[in-house]
């Protein structure tokens, strides 16, 4: 599935690459497969997961939907 959906295509970085190709996948069809991960709590500092990290992977989503949606648009509208 990574061959065919083009990996070199993939712009996100940081926490929106998750997102970027999980979308990519289901979108080609792709397998995706969950590993259970237990993560331990911080004993010290702030979490970096931040406000702005979880706007950014909404703006994201959206612009792949918009994208993914004006693909589809066109193709009908070429006759494909």
């Amino acid at each position: 599935a990574l061959e065919r959906m083009g990996f070199e295509t993939v712009k996100a970085e940081g926490y929106g690459f998750q997102v970027e190709m999980t979308y990519r996948l289901v979108c080609h069809e792709g397998k995706i497969v969950e590993f259970p991960i237990t993560f331990a709590d911080r004993t010290e500092g702030e979490s970096k997961l931040s406000g702005s990290i979880v706007s950014e992977a909404l703006v994201l989503v959206a612009k792949l939907w918009i994208s993914d949606f004006r693909g589809r648009h066109r193709r009908r509208a070429q006759g494909f």
